[in-house]
């Protein structure tokens, strides 16, 4: 009998393996497959909530794993938490929108101390100056002020980074500009007091040092 077991034993230890290495083989194209076809769809419906998720066949999706992928989709889903909080609309009209916009700060942050692509790390921080942006517009001039600044280290920090991140590029020196825009001094309840030196570093005028 332990002659005829060992072999029947080995075929269907062998069938088994076959099985598993077929789905692994369905589930590898199916990653290949979904994130292709997930980053253009992301391009006409960046807010849809089934992005990058493939359906797979193995339990706990171990291809996942083993295709090393977590970098990649932590990198895209921070993505998308930038465009799901609506930077270009005005909070105050929908108050929600604050709460995406923490959420994405979270997001975008985590993503970028994670990830080791530098060229993909300097783009999560430029969407970090972005979101500093955003909230600026409607603070009193202060905290407006300190939001700037904020973008612009952002930004400044992407494009050491990555020298051929244009985007960043550009948002810094629109950020520069605004800054260059802002009084010198606040009110404040005790009179007004001067900007502080450091949000002036690079934008005084010529001669004056930094």
């Amino acid at each position: 009998m332990r002659r005829v077991a060992t072999p029947l034993a080995l075929a269907i230890v062998t069938a088994v393996a076959a099985v598993l290495l077929l789905l692994a083989a369905f589930d590898v194209q199916r990653w290949n497959e979904g994130i292709a076809e997930d980053d253009v769809r992301f391009g006409t419906s960046p807010g849809a909530a089934d992005l990058w998720q493939p359906a797979t066949l193995l339990p706990g999706d171990p291809v996942r794993r083993l295709l090393g992928l977590a970098d990649d989709i932590r990198y895209r889903d921070a993505v998308q938490s930038f465009f799901a909080s609506h930077p270009r609309e005005p909070a105050f009209q929908h108050p929600e929108l604050e709460a995406a916009r923490v959420d994405a700060q979270v997001e975008l942050r985590a993503a970028a101390e994670a990830e080791t692509n530098l060229e993909r790390r300097s783009e999560l921080i430029n969407l970090l100056g972005a979101l500093s942006t955003a909230v600026a517009p409607r603070q009193e001039q202060q905290r407006r002020v300190e939001s700037l600044d904020a973008a612009a280290a952002f930004f400044t920090e992407a494009v050491r980074l990555d020298r051929t991140n244009q985007d960043a590029m550009f948002n810094l020196e629109v950020v520069l500009r605004r800054l260059q825009d802002e009084p010198r001094s606040f009110e404040s309840p005790g009179g007004r007091l001067p900007r502080d030196e450091a949000s002036m570093g690079g934008l005084r005028d010529a001669g004056s040092g930094y």
